[in-house]
């Protein structure tokens, strides 16, 4: 889990009554998606309740960038 925050500085997550299971998993679909799309800069605000909407979220990201 440090190493993936680690390796993504420049992305805010928020994570509301969630494991370190399910926190680790929206991280990595945050770096998959700036990865594919070219996003720079991301926000991700969840609960236990919204981690299956991760990626749909996402997708309101894909075009931005710095």
């Amino acid at each position: 889990m440090e190493r993936v925050v680690r390796e993504c500085d420049r992305v805010a997550v928020v994570g509301v009554g969630v494991g370190v299971g399910a926190l680790e998993s929206a991280v990595s679909s945050v770096l998959r998606v700036r990865e594919e799309y070219g996003v720079k800069c991301a926000v991700l605000l969840y609960t236990s309740r919204t981690v299956s909407t991760v990626n749909r979220f996402l997708e309101l990201f894909r075009g931005f960038s710095d």
